[in-house]
């Protein structure tokens, strides 16, 4: 490529400013290609895949300005995608587990147009169950013994409905503990 020069004999500076470039004989992205289209600055669409245990919901957002470009309506496992406002070269994202108030996991100046979070179980969730269970206390106060993993469970009501299958497990493990020490107790 050459460079412009100015002639020996000029006395006057001059500076080039370049508005515009055409590449000639480059090839035009392809359209569906993820790589291609990330390549050429396009991204119009995140191909998320979660194949973790939680539903995310997932937040993509500009890259300088971390203004909102696309997110899930709800908590999603699985393979899907998210539709961008505007198509970006760069951007950033961040995922949710139900109930979190901060990102569980988020990326800074992503250039691919597919993404594959996964946020473990937050530490307390592994651990319902025995929590509920430490609340059903054996003089029957807060109502009956029976029922106290499920009233417990009921005022989790906004995580576990976006986890039902963790808390039908996490409540089988109150159950269970509260039977156990209901039963410790007529020895």
């Amino acid at each position: 490529m050459k460079q412009p020069k100015a002639p020996a004999n000029a006395k006057v500076d001059f500076k080039l400013d370049i508005k515009t470039v055409n590449f000639v004989g480059a090839p035009a992205p392809a359209q569906g290609n993820a790589a291609a289209t990330a390549a050429a600055g396009t991204i119009k669409t995140v191909h998320v895949d979660n194949n973790g245990k939680m539903p995310l919901k997932v937040v993509i957002l500009q890259e300088q300005k971390f203004s909102e470009l696309g997110r899930t309506p709800d908590f999603k496992k699985g393979s899907f995608d998210v539709d961008l406002k505007t198509p970006v070269a760069k951007y950033h994202w961040e995922v949710f587990r139900p109930g979190d108030l901060e990102p569980c996991m988020k990326k800074r100046d992503e250039t691919s147009a597919s993404i594959s979070p996964k946020c473990d179980l937050p530490s307390g969730l592994k651990s319902f169950g025995q929590q509920w269970a430490g609340k059903c206390v054996p003089t029957g106060a807060g109502g009956p013994m029976a029922t106290c993993c499920a009233r417990q469970r009921t005022t989790m009501a906004l995580i576990c409905k976006d986890i039902a299958d963790i808390c039908d497990d996490e409540q089988k493990i109150c159950d269970g503990l509260v039977e156990k020490s209901a039963g410790a107790g007529k020895r």
